[in-house]
């Protein structure tokens, strides 16, 4: 599986990309958004082929565009892969939770998210197997 992370900070990038290589993932970190492929792509369209990832993780404030703009950025574009997590060191408007519950996106605080994202990725992957055969993969 492949797992797309965005942080603009490198320490966080690092911690998270050692989280997902550890479980097996093959990993791609972005400290922009507006530098990602998925993002910048003026198609409108989410990739297709085997470069799509299978779960993106996302920090909620960053330069130029926030994690929620850049997942709702993903939507737009017809992007259904519905392992997408927001994370965030600080508190975040109840009006922004809300709408992450209506896009299916889980919230971690990154005061805690360690523990949840490995519990969060357990879920994932024990699905895994069920959900390729039945679903396919995250892709548009």
């Amino acid at each position: 599986m492949k797992a797309m992370i965005l942080d603009d900070d490198p320490t966080t990038l690092l911690l998270l990309s050692r989280i997902f290589r550890r479980r097996g993932y093959e990993v791609v970190t972005y400290g922009d958004p507006t530098a990602c492929p998925l993002y910048m792509d003026q198609s409108n369209q989410c990739l297709t082929d085997d470069s799509s990832p299978s779960v993106i993780v996302s920090d909620y404030q960053m330069p130029f565009v926030n994690g929620m703009e850049f997942i709702e950025a993903l939507r737009r574009k017809g992007c259904k892969c519905s392992r997408v997590a927001l994370i965030s060191g600080t508190l975040i408007a109840q009006t922004t939770i809300e709408r992450l519950a209506q896009l299916e996106v889980r919230f971690f605080p990154k005061t805690t998210f360690i523990d949840q994202i490995s519990d969060w990725l357990n879920q994932i992957e024990l699905a895994q197997p069920l959900e390729a055969a039945m679903l396919g993969s995250c892709r548009a």
